[in-house]
């Protein structure tokens, strides 16, 4: 997305990604609404977030992409989203409607011989997911080469009808789910 700024006789064009430091470019906020799946592989809630991303190149056609994310998420009735877990203090069923909140975010590297600062300008949506991004600023073949180091998304309600307040899916050593706690009525 780019603006135009006129100021008198000067016109200054900004983009949406800005450059963070030396070797740094950031990009969004992005706007994604999505569904999101539990420790069953169902679909427990939609999602609403404004998704960032920070890019560090590492040098020779390497580059750290820093994601984040921050929303909401309304329940759908069924499994909870930690109905499947192996570990305690989880629940088993979530009503319909609960309101919550997210914060997430992941660390992954591409590998690209092409990277694009403006590869969002053209349609910004599109950069709203994870492959879109990488699509339009490192080109097609990149997606391929996506290796995760770290995530993490924690989903909170205060809703008082809710037993469980709290999950997380997180990575573990090694970048694998690791659920913890739910939000479940029951």
């Amino acid at each position: 997305m780019k603006f135009t700024i006129t100021l008198a006789a000067l016109t200054v064009f900004v983009s949406s990604a800005a450059v963070a430091g030396p070797g740094t470019q950031q990009f969004g906020p992005f706007v994604l609404v999505t569904t999101d799946g539990g420790s069953c592989g169902n679909s427990w809630a939609n999602d609403t977030f404004e998704r960032r991303y920070t890019v560090v190149s590492n040098g020779g056609g390497n580059f750290t992409v820093r994601e984040q994310d921050h929303g909401s998420f309304v329940t759908n009735a069924g499994q909870s989203p930690g109905a499947c877990e192996t570990a305690p203090h989880h629940g088993s069923f979530v009503g319909a409607g609960i309101a919550g909140n997210i914060e997430g975010s992941a660390v992954f590297t591409v590998n690209s011989a092409t990277y694009n600062p403006d590869g969002c300008a053209a349609n910004a949506s599109v950069c709203s997911t994870r492959a879109g991004f990488v699509t339009a600023v490192f080109g097609p073949a990149a997606v391929g080469t996506i290796t995760f180091t770290a995530f993490n998304f924690e989903y909170s309600s205060s809703d008082q009808s809710l037993a469980y307040h709290h999950w997380q899916d997180k990575s573990d050593q090694a970048v694998n789910d690791k659920f913890e706690g739910d939000i479940a009525n029951q």
